[in-house]
Parts: structure tokens; C-alpha cells; sequence
């Protein structure tokens, strides 16, 4: 149906179909087994904001309750759709629903690598967006991108220069935790070198440093534990040196 060249019948549709995936994962399930996953991929690109925005939002439904239904997005070629999104869209709404429904498909080991090429567009974005939501969402892809990721796809992003992203959204209620445990996670990949000196060059020391005055106790007992890892390091290296 998807497929009809009735504007208003598509509207009907994707909204219908938009509403039924943010229910739970059973109705994601179902609509994904009825629906061609090429053509909600292809309205991405759509003339219509609306058609391109309902599209984004139903792949990132369908991709936050399941795990098959991201695998087939992402076989059919969506992260270079939304790449587009994010590199040359000019809408903020969907530029964040794109980036929001990235973060849902890099949940997963697995789907780390499909991410990596877009790290650079998305630092960008959290430095130079205009509106804080695009900022925010962005920032969410790179840390479930680097909680997820295993040694070599971390050190990539790190060289990248992710932490220049996460220390400007450090103090966001709720990513703040989530960014630790991304930084934490690069730690116990025995990245301590790497880490330290990457997160010095952006202010990243003194970033914790200021957290430890945080009334947040998961806040604080995560702070607590990476600089006490970093001054480890350092007095191992000034103890070899």
C-alpha cells in the first residue's frame, strides 16, 4: 500500500503503521513481517517532510524492539540513508529523529562497524547544531556506538575524537551517566593510554574533576572511578619512568 500514488492514502498509512510501532515490540514485530523494509527506506529521501520524518520514526520503533527488524534496515542500506539525513537535511526535527534512530541501531555489537564512518558527521553536529535536541541525539549514537564497540572500533572513535563530544555534553541529566560508563567501558578494554591522553587534551580531567561535586551518587561513584584508574596509570608511568 506503501506504494500507491495517493499522497493522502501514504499519510494515512505512515502514521497508522508510525503509531502501531510504538506500542510494544509485538506490534513492531508484525509490522515489520508487512512491510517492505526498502520503502520506508526510500521515503527517507522523500520530497514530503512529513512522509521523510514518519519514515525515520518508524524505522527507529521498529529498530528499538527489534533486533531483526534493525539487522534488515540495515542490509537494505538505511545508515547511508541517514546519513544524508544528518550531513545535508536542513530540518533539525528529523535531523534528531535520524539521529535517534541511529542510537537504536548501534544497541548492538554487531551493528557497530555499519556506524563507524558517520563518527565524524556526528561530532560535528554536537558541536555546530543549532538546536539542542539534534545535539543531545547525536551524542546518544556515539555512546551507545562506544558502549557497544570493542577495542579497535573504540580506539577509531577515540582518534576520531568523540570525547570532544561527550565533554561538551557531559553534564546532560541522564547522558551524563551513560557518557561515564562510555568513557569507563574504554578503560577496562585496557585503552587506559589512549584514554588519558585523548581526555586531557579536551578538558576532560577537569570535567570530572567538577562532577565530583555532583549530588548524583551513580553520578559521583562512576567519576570516582575512572580518574582513580587515570592516576593509576599515571603513577605506574612515573614509577616505570
Amino acid at each position: 500500500m506503501l506504494y500507491v500514488a495517493d499522497d493522502g492514502i501514504i499519510n494515512n498509512l505512515l502514521w497508522t503503521v508510525f503509531f502501531l510501532t510504538d506500542i510494544n515490540e509485538s506490534y513492531a514485530e508484525l509490522i515489520m513481517e508487512s512491510i517492505n523494509p526498502r520503502r520506508l527506506i526510500q521515503l527517507i529521501s522523500s520530497y514530503n517532510d512529513t512522509f521523510r520524518l514518519l519514515a525515520i520514526k518508524i524505522i527507529g520503533n521498529i529498530c528499538c524492539f527489534s533486533d531483526s527488524g534493525t539487522k534488515d534496515f540495515i542490509e537494505n542500506n538505511s545508515i547511508q540513508s541517514l546519513r544524508g539525513v544528518i550531513t545535508e537535511d536542513n530540518d533539525p526535527l528529523i535531523i534528531s529523529e535520524a539521529c535517534w534512530t541511529l542510537s537504536n541501531m548501534v544497541g548492538d555489537v554487531d551493528n557497530i562497524s555499519s556506524i563507524l564512518d558517520l563518527v565524524d558527521p556526528l561530532i560535528y553536529l554536537v558541536k555546530n547544531a543549532k538546536e539542542y535536541r539534534a545535539k543531545r541525539e547525536a551524542v546518544w549514537v556515539l555512546v551507545n556506538a562506544c558502549l557497544s564497540a570493542e577495542s579497535e572500533e573504540f580506539l577509531l572513535m577515540v582518534k576520531k575524537g568523540v570525547f570532544s563530544a561527550f565533554v561538551l555534553m557531559l553534564n546532560e541529566k541522564g547522558l551524563d551517566i551513560q557518557t561515564l560508563k562510555a568513557v569507563k567501558r574504554g578503560l577496562e578494554l585496557g585503552l587506559e593510554n589512549e584514554i588519558a591522553k585523548e581526555w586531557e587534551l579536551v578538558g576532560g580531567v577537569e570535567k570530572l574533576n567538577a562532577l565530583q561535586l555532583t549530588k548524583n551518587e551513580e553520578v559521583y561513584k562512576l567519576v570516582v572511578e575512572i580518574l582513580e584508574q587515570l592516576n593509576h596509570m599515571d603513577e605506574s608511568i612515573s614509577h616505570n619512568n
